[in-house]
């Protein structure tokens, strides 16, 4: 039986992290930017087709980019422009088992959510 190991110590500057433990880490890691939008995705989890809504007081144009659970990227669609309550149908079917990665960014800010793939 080996020992627990030292709890690591992690330091944010900017927008890197970096951890005293040099294996074993994993990272969720959320970059927002309050005030300009609102962002959810439904079902969670789902077979591959889900939807994402977004709430923006001014017109932005997003980002939607999908990774595997290996940061391999699945799909993206550029140029999605809110102006005020916007959703859309993302199908990505048939999509493998697991967990995948939804980033939505634009030019100042991302979010970060998590899709479960269940079959």
């Amino acid at each position: 039986m080996n020992p627990k190991p030292a709890t690591p110590v992690v330091v944010a500057t900017g927008d890197t992290l970096t951890s005293s433990a040099t294996t074993g880490n994993q990272w969720f890691y959320s970059d927002t930017q309050t005030g300009t939008g609102n962002f959810n995705i439904y079902p969670v989890p789902n077979d591959g087709r889900f939807t994402v809504s977004m709430t923006s007081a001014v017109q932005e144009n997003f980002t939607l980019t999908i990774y595997n659970n290996l940061g391999a990227q699945i799909r993206e669609v550029k140029n999605i422009e809110v102006n005020g309550q916007f959703s859309m149908v993302v199908d990505f079917r048939p999509a493998a088992a697991g967990i995948y990665t939804v980033v939505i960014r634009n030019k100042n800010s991302r979010v970060v959510k998590k899709v479960v793939i269940n079959k």
